[in-house]
This record gives C-alpha cells, structure tokens and sequence, in this order.
C-alpha cells in the first residue's frame, strides 16, 4: 500500500492477507527475543532513512536555492 511500499527494505513483515498478518503477529508474540531484534532494527533503519536532522538539512537548502533565484 502507498506510501509504505517504497520502502521494500524496511525490516519488516510484508503481508498479502490477513492470514499473512496474524501468522507474523503470532510468531511476534510467541517470540520475544524476535520482537526486541525486529524493534532495534527497525529503529536503526528508520534513524538512517527518515532523519529529521536531514531531511530539515535538504529543505534548508532548498529554500536558500529559491532565496538565491
């Protein structure tokens, strides 16, 4: 589903039914070491692809590129 599917190497558990979706969700719960793994590199992914830090960096750019025009 838009927007998420562009980021196909997100650690994540993609899912094409709901069957997919509860056997992921069982195996999570069921799992606890699996949770807390999944948790930290979902967390490292996320600080490295979506940083506010740089994505604010390329907004000030650009704005400073249209101040300059």
């Amino acid at each position: 589903v838009e927007p998420y599917n562009r980021d196909k190497d997100a650690p994540v558990f993609w899912v094409n039914s709901q069957k997919d979706w509860f056997i992921h969700l069982k195996d999570l719960i069921l799992n606890p070491n699996k949770r807390i793994d999944y948790g930290e590199k979902l967390h490292e992914w996320a600080k490295e692809n979506y940083s506010i830090f740089d994505i604010n960096r390329t907004r000030k750019a650009a704005f400073e590129n249209l101040i300059k025009a």
